[in-house]
This record gives C-alpha cells, structure tokens and sequence, in this order.
C-alpha cells in the first residue's frame, strides 16, 4: 500500500507481511510496484506466488474488491 496507516493495521493480521509502494496508475501497474519491492526486499524470490488484496478501481479507499494469486 502507498498508505502508512494502511500498513499498520495490516501488519495485525496473521501472515500478512505489508510493504509501502509507489502507487500504480492502473491494476497491472500497482501489482508490478508490490510484486518489485517484494522482491527488492527478500521477501519472495522469483517463480513464488504472492496473494494480492487491492480495490479496483485504484485509489478509491474503502473497497477491497481484488483477490488475486499472482506468480513472480
């Protein structure tokens, strides 16, 4: 998530692991941006799957409306 606030409420959750991106200007992008600073990180390594949780469309808060599997 671009969002600080965001972050600190997920990081409460069981077995999420939140990373602060950029903002994508569209769904693909905004995916690329979460998909990169995972890898940047550590945290995944190429040929690993990620579970993306975002709202469509991008920057409207308050709808969480994307579960996606994505592979790295």
């Amino acid at each position: 998530s671009p969002h600080p606030e965001v972050l600190r409420r997920t990081a409460l959750y069981s077995g999420v692991v939140p990373l602060l991106v950029s903002p994508g200007r569209d769904t693909d992008q905004m995916i690329s941006n979460a998909t990169e600073a995972a890898l940047v990180s550590g945290m995944v390594r190429p040929g690993d799957r990620v579970v993306v949780v975002a709202g469509v469309p991008v920057g409207r808060p308050g709808q969480t409306n994307l579960l996606k599997v994505e592979s790295v």
